[in-house]
């Protein structure tokens, strides 16, 4: 059933992992190196969870996802209080320092806040397309 507000307010960030592209290609050479990207995006995903249940409980976002395909990452969340959107720069933060310490990989996106449609697997919306035109036109 389609629901008649498909759209909500929400916070998206759009990250791109910088050089993941380059060592996807590689895995059909290296399929080993497939398992060990697997396991860092799952980790990824893993991480925002601890933090969104753990480190902050004051300001845990309620509903917030974490999505990893190709070589980005995304986050949602229908919360866009200031509390929320704190909560998801550290996440952004966290993710940066782990995959540059743990993986030697960087990360760059934009984070917004705009009309948003997440439900299982769907995701899409004005939040969306603005996030990942200003990740690939502003962040450098």
């Amino acid at each position: 059933m389609v629901s008649p507000n498909t759209y909500q307010t929400s916070a998206v960030a759009y990250l791109d992992v910088s050089g993941l592209k380059e060592a996807v290609r590689r895995t059909a050479e290296k399929p080993a190196l497939a398992g060990k990207l697997e396991g860092m995006l799952l980790g990824l995903q893993n991480r925002c969870i601890e933090l969104n249940k753990g480190q902050l409980r004051s300001a845990q976002i309620p509903n917030l996802k974490a999505r990893a395909f190709s070589d980005s990452i995304v986050l949602t969340s229908p919360a866009v209080s200031d509390d929320a959107l704190r909560l998801i720069a550290v996440i952004v933060s966290a993710y940066q320092m782990e995959l540059v310490v743990t993986h030697g990989f960087s990360i760059r996106g934009a984070i917004t806040v705009r009309p948003h449609c997440d439900r299982g697997d769907i995701c899409f919306g004005p939040a969306f397309i603005e996030a990942y035109e200003a990740e690939r036109k502003l962040a450098n």
